[in-house]
């Protein structure tokens, strides 16, 4: 058998698809990854989120290997894969033959696909110059791959043999903790690679996320009604029977369906359940609840699948709710809640779960993330940077201590800088689980990372205020800084910190018109809406109350008309009116402050005419 030697990705275009082109970091994880195999590397780990287009550089990755007359074994492990690989490597011009039960075998064609519980039953096919291998981080530990190993590499270790394994996953974390994919693999590719030495302090999907390729996640929490203490480990996960028991409180399905409805009751999402059972009685009480929900399972035939997604695509479902049939293979665009009735122990898990909303799609801003189990309590947010390695992860700290959420070194508790990799823990951290965090609207709570884009918005808009320099200045700079704008509940009291009567109301409307000469009624009411509140939404503080927004008065206040007097009076007639006025106010506090506002207006407008 002859070694592989791959082409350059600049150097092929995709057969039906002749305008398609890469994206760069796409590109460059392609090149770096043939740089490794012609240096001698046989077995290359290429890690990149959901959304970052494993499929893309896969099928490119093969593409190349089949133009230079390498025979190519691409392995699956869900038997939903193995159609959908099929067809989607049949969108870049690759014709594929089956392995698995239920299909007429094709071995002749240079690419195969092969289900790996099927390949254990079966003969491997000869002469596979290339292995890629989906999902990883599950194919990678059955016996099945160990016997592809066998075949075609020396006593089992790609690097004695002349065949390449290309690894594909966004998720490169074990729960095991013997296992790790140094077994497997001798380098690593992430995608995308850092650009910057800041840059290399970021997870992977922030990366994506501020180069403008995966919307950002809006974090909610909520631990009502989950029974914590039955949770129970086996093998680096929880057990079966203990992740039914924590959920199995009779009040925690409906309030799951209670705190959608409140918090997005219009986005289309996915949902993730403990048991088959638990999914068929939330597909029940959504429906109840006039929401289109559909249950999906295991056994759920391909073409029944097919339907649920194209349903969900189009609107008429807006909620599939499963088990783990949606973890992987799954890419309905749309979708941007993600609703994890679940709990796990597992990071991997936590990921591919949340990163199934991710993905882009038009007018799609953000993705909700509603954790029913304290998931990122215990696990991190997903945005948080989580170390990637070919070698055994180090324990989780002991009893005393705490992990460093940077490069997850377990470290004393009142250790403030990790020793590991620098990262300063913020003052009152302690023992806690996890970073600072903030609530906002109901339930809302905020990762590091989070806090910091909260707290910049809110500081730039209150200095567009004081500055009068238009808000929208500072859509640009938060979107040139971080990639993408920023939620519109994040403005909530930003300018005004809370207070929402008619004179502030009045004061932002004037600020408004005169950074804007040209505004519309509706670029002013929307930018009212964002300090004051949506009028036909609910706000949940930090403190806990509930925030109603007043109604908005979008005329323009006229002083001569609140203090009562012409609009041509003298200083003296209008002081008189604003005492007369004012005298009226007793203990309101509100409509003293309107006749304040009105007073100022009135010297203003006395300057402006060269009278005063």
């Amino acid at each position: 058998m002859t070694e592989i030697v791959l082409l350059k990705p600049e150097a092929f275009t995709l057969s039906t698809r002749p305008n398609f082109e890469l994206r760069d970091y796409q590109k460059q994880a392609i090149s770096r990854t043939y740089r490794l195999i012609r240096s001698g590397i046989r077995s290359v780990l290429l890690v990149a989120p959901t959304g970052a287009g494993k499929t893309c550089i896969g099928s490119r990755i093969v593409n190349d290997a089949v133009s230079r007359g390498r025979r190519v074994l691409f392995l699956v492990h869900r038997d939903p894969l193995v159609p959908q690989t099929q067809s989607e490597l049949l969108t870049y011009g690759i014709e594929a033959g089956i392995i698995k039960a239920g299909y007429r075998e094709n071995r002749e064609l240079p690419v195969q696909i092969a289900s790996i519980q099927s390949l254990a039953r079966r003969d491997l096919p000869r002469d596979i110059g290339l292995v890629i291998i989906d999902e990883c981080h599950t194919v990678g530990w059955y016996q099945a791959f160990q016997e592809v190993k066998q075949s075609y590499s020396p006593c089992g270790v790609p690097a004695l043999g002349k065949t390449v394994y290309v690894g594909l996953t966004g998720s490169p974390w074990r729960s095991k903790v013997k296992e790790h994919f140094g077994e497997h693999f001798e380098a690593i590719v992430q995608v995308p690679g850092s650009e910057s030495p800041e840059d290399e302090k970021k997870f992977l999907t922030v990366r994506l996320i501020e180069r403008g390729f995966l919307v950002p996640p809006r974090n909610f929490g909520w631990g009502g009604y989950l029974r914590s203490d039955m949770l129970e480990k086996a093998e680096g996960e929880f057990t079966q029977k203990s992740i039914e028991a924590a959920v199995s409180h009779p009040e925690f399905n409906p309030q799951v369906v209670k705190k959608f409805l409140e918090v997005c009751p219009e986005r289309a999402g996915i949902v993730f359940c403990a048991s088959v059972n638990q999914s068929r009685e939330l597909t029940a009480l959504f429906n109840e609840a006039s929401i289109r929900c559909e249950h999906i399972e295991a056994d759920t035939p391909h073409q029944v699948r097919r339907g649920m997604y194209e349903r969900l695509r189009t609107g008429e479902t807006q909620l599939l709710s499963s088990v783990g049939t949606l973890t992987e293979g799954f890419n309905v665009k749309n979708i941007s809640a993600i609703v994890l009735a679940r709990p796990t122990a597992s990071e991997a898990l936590l990921i591919q779960m949340c990163g199934r909303g991710l993905r882009l799609y038009p007018g799609k801003a953000d993705c909700y993330l509603l954790d029913f189990c304290q998931n990122f309590k215990r696990l991190r947010f997903i945005t948080d940077r989580r170390e990637i390695t070919l070698c055994p992860r180090p324990p989780k700290p002991v009893v005393g201590g705490k992990e460093c959420p940077s490069c997850g070194a377990a470290v004393l508790s009142f250790i403030m800088v990790c020793p590991n990799c620098g990262y300063e823990f913020p003052l009152g951290m302690g023992n806690e689980d996890s970073p600072s965090q903030m609530s906002l609207a109901f339930g809302e709570i905020l990762s590091s990372d989070d806090l910091e884009k909260f707290r910049y918005l809110r500081s730039q808009l209150s200095r567009s205020y004081t500055t009068k320099k238009s808000p929208d200045r500072v859509f640009a700079l938060f979107r040139q800084r971080y990639g993408h704008f920023p939620p519109n509940d994040w403005h909530l009291g930003a300018v005004f910190k809370g207070t929402n009567g008619k004179v502030e109301q009045q004061r932002y409307l004037d600020f408004l018109k005169m950074v804007n000469l040209k505004a519309s009624p509706q670029w002013i009411e929307f930018h009212l809406k964002l300090e004051f509140g949506f009028p036909d939404k609910s706000y949940r503080l930090s403190n806990g109350e509930l925030y109603k927004p007043p109604a908005l008065d979008l005329s323009q206040l006229e002083w001569w008309e609140v203090l009562g007097c012409k609009p041509l009076s003298d200083w003296e007639t209008i002081k008189a009116s604003y005492s007369r006025a004012i005298d009226r106010c007793h203990d309101d506090d509100d409509e003293a402050k309107l006749y304040n506002l009105a007073l100022e207006k009135a010297l203003a407008a006395l300057v402006a005419l060269g009278v005063a």
